[in-house]
């Protein structure tokens, strides 16, 4: 982690010494987003070929010279554990597995059945009431 005057700690990061790694992107994953998942050679930035992609220990998609996959629109079952393996020169190798988590539409477990029913107040003012706590 870092630390700037004002805006406090950065988000930590995992620094790896792995020769291969999947980088997946640091945001929030809400269904219908895209995802890119890259497979990199963590030591030397040498060229990974012959690379494929996992999913739960089952093979997602292989390519021949081809280091990312992109998977969209998302979907609540890409969550899971993904990882990467290829050759990098002649040496084979497999990244640490990484755990991704997709979201529906209300990932911060948002429960739109508590929310209290519009009511109509004499005036043309409309008001839906929220509980403060359901807020994210």
């Amino acid at each position: 982690m870092c630390h700037r005057p004002g805006t406090g700690l950065s988000p930590p990061v995992v620094v790896s010494d792995d020769l291969l790694v999947l980088q997946v992107p640091a945001g929030v994953l809400l269904e219908g987003d895209t995802m890119t998942l890259r497979c990199r050679c963590g030591h030397w930035n040498h060229i990974v070929t012959r690379v494929q992609f996992y999913q739960d220990e089952k093979e997602v998609r292989g390519f021949i010279n081809r280091t990312e996959l992109s998977l969209f629109p998302l979907q609540l079952h890409h969550s899971g554990h993904y990882s990467c393996g290829g050759l990098v020169g002649s040496w084979q190798s497999r990244s640490a597995a990484v755990t991704v988590k997709v979201y529906g539409e209300h990932f911060h477990g948002w429960n739109s059945s508590l929310l209290t029913p519009p009511m109509t107040l004499p005036s043309r003012l409309r008001v839906t009431v929220l509980t403060s706590s359901l807020l994210p």
